[in-house]
């Protein structure tokens, strides 16, 4: 650091605060990103999405939780995979293998899919072209940790 001309340098033992350290991570769960997160899915044109005068809401699970990493660890090594594949050879597949292994993502987060009795489950959602705007919300959702945060786990 400069000053007037003259450097001055901080040793490590200036500006030091000692904080009390505990063992009991429960006095920190005010900070920790919830389990679980709620979405209630909208149609296309902004309107609810409603399944027999029902909303329709999808719960995932979050980043902080271990199904959300071993299915992100599945993907990741699914779509490496992919890469040494095609490093010899084109891939006619290479789109519907990754929307394949997006929706296996999502079902694998997927908690439950609430008053939508889709045939299938929640895979069978995300795989269902003409039901994109629901795997399209889920994806938004997962990209803002707010969602995951200050808010109880609906379960």
């Amino acid at each position: 650091v400069q000053t007037s001309g003259r450097q001055h340098f901080l040793t490590t033992h200036e500006n030091i605060t000692m904080t009390k350290t505990t063992t009991d991570t429960n006095a920190f769960a005010s900070f920790f990103l919830s389990e679980t997160s709620r979405i209630e899915i909208d149609l296309p044109n902004g309107e609810p999405m409603l399944f027999e005068g029902k909303q329709v809401a999808v719960n995932i699970h979050g980043p902080a939780t271990d199904v959300f990493v071993k299915a992100k660890d599945a993907m990741d090594k699914e779509a490496q995979k992919r890469v040494f594949r095609s490093m010899g050879a084109k891939l006619k597949k290479g789109d519907d293998e990754d929307k394949d292994a997006d929706a296996r993502f999502l079902a694998a987060i997927t908690d439950s899919v609430e008053n939508f009795p889709f045939p299938g489950g929640a895979g069978a959602i995300y795989r269902e072209r003409r039901l994109k705007y629901v795997a399209d919300q889920v994806r938004g959702h997962l990209s803002d940790l707010g969602n995951f945060f200050g808010k109880p786990s609906p379960n």
